[in-house]
């Protein structure tokens, strides 16, 4: 079996989709916006030594980013996930996780895994 069970899902996480409005002057702002409601989640560190290191080089310049494992149970939210939402754990609001992959390992509909970073913008 490929990822946590249920019982190891300990987090709560919550999904954030980005919405394109109108500002006062006519231009278009970007704004999160939660999307769907909370799931439980596996969010674990990912190791430096499996990828090669934890920096990357950002405008020139080497920073360091954190990289987690984030399992989610499937389901009909969790499975239209992309690269272009983001989340948070609802333990710490206003510390946000830019999702760099998200898939069915084994194509069994039963859980999800996500590669998130924390530490460089979106």
């Amino acid at each position: 079996m490929l990822g946590p069970f249920r019982k190891d899902m300990r987090q709560r996480i919550q999904f954030q989709r980005a919405t394109i409005g109108r500002d006062a002057l006519g231009g278009s702002t970007l704004s999160w916006a939660d999307y769907g409601t909370s799931r439980q989640a596996n969010l674990t560190p990912y190791r430096a030594q499996k990828r090669g290191g934890a920096e990357e080089v950002i405008a020139a310049r080497l920073q360091g980013t954190a990289v987690f494992d984030c399992w989610v149970l499937y389901d009909s939210l969790t499975s239209t996930i992309t690269p272009d939402d983001r989340l948070y754990d609802v333990t710490k609001p206003g510390v946000y996780y830019n999702i760099r992959f998200a898939q069915d390992m084994d194509s069994r509909k039963q859980r999800i895994l996500m590669q998130v970073e924390l530490g460089i913008a979106a």
